[in-house]
């Protein structure tokens, strides 16, 4: 999951509806686009405490292509 600057309520819904679901064998990728939003980047920090959340940041933003690519 690509995440530059988002709404954190939409970036909340979207990661809440994946955590709830009843498969629990798999790793959610989130990837923190160069973020400068404290708030997201705090929100993003507290997810990753979930083992099945992995977080990694590009330094700068990059784009949607670039960190999908990171993702994969």
């Amino acid at each position: 999951m690509p995440v530059f600057n988002q709404r954190i309520h939409f970036f909340r819904d979207a990661v809440e509806s994946v955590l709830r679901q009843s498969y629990t064998t798999f790793k959610l990728i989130i990837v923190d686009d160069g973020s400068t939003d404290s708030k997201l980047i705090d929100l993003m920090e507290s997810y990753s405490k979930d083992l099945r959340v992995l977080l990694v940041k590009n330094a700068v933003n990059k784009g949607v292509a670039f960190s999908l690519n990171v993702g994969i």
